[in-house]
């Protein structure tokens, strides 16, 4: 059952992303040195048995194709079209996701609300922005699922690429949330 917040909540602690990204056509990969204050970069956050696990029970979901790529909503559901100051709740988040709740509380000392699952083509990604603020919290956590994929940071003239590798998890909070 579907049920309207009756205002904006208070930030979640976390919003995890778990994005899939197409295995990449190579090996090569280069890892930035250097990212934004606020960004951390964990590799290999969750095992290849988890990945695997976690990928076949999101396959069998319903997806949403309402964006270019498809998505899946857990927790609570932003309505892109909207661009809605409010969030969908939806229920409690699948209990597939136990074990990522349990070591994001474990590594970053907070548990997420909602999760959202973002499918990505070869070739197909978003534009720069930031993930509305009031809506998401203060931190948000992505999860690369399939391959790599590169996540590009601005600020100004600065640009910093750090390639996600498989089953790794990016934080954005403070700086690297709000200015790049």
């Amino acid at each position: 059952m579907k049920r309207k917040l009756p205002s904006p909540s208070p930030s979640p602690p976390l919003t995890p992303k778990v994005e899939t990204h197409p295995p990449p056509s190579s090996s090569e990969s280069s890892r930035s040195s250097r990212l934004p204050p606020g960004v951390t970069y964990v590799p290999k956050f969750i095992t290849k048995r988890e990945s695997a696990d976690l990928i076949r029970w999101i396959d069998s979901q319903r997806w949403s194709d309402v964006l270019s790529r498809r998505t899946l909503h857990y927790g609570y559901e932003y309505q892109y079209g909207r661009k809605s100051s409010q969030l969908d709740f939806l229920g409690p988040l699948p209990s597939q996701f136990d074990f990522l709740i349990a070591r994001l509380a474990n590594h970053f000392g907070a548990s997420p609300n909602q999760i959202i699952v973002n499918e990505y083509l070869p070739g197909q990604g978003i534009a720069k922005h930031i993930d509305a603020p009031k809506l998401f919290g203060d931190v948000i956590v992505s999860i690369s699922m399939l391959g790599e994929c590169p996540m590009v940071f601005r600020k100004g003239k600065e640009k910093v690429e750090q390639i996600l590798g498989s089953r790794s998890a990016l934080v954005l909070k403070g700086e690297g949330r709000y200015q790049w």
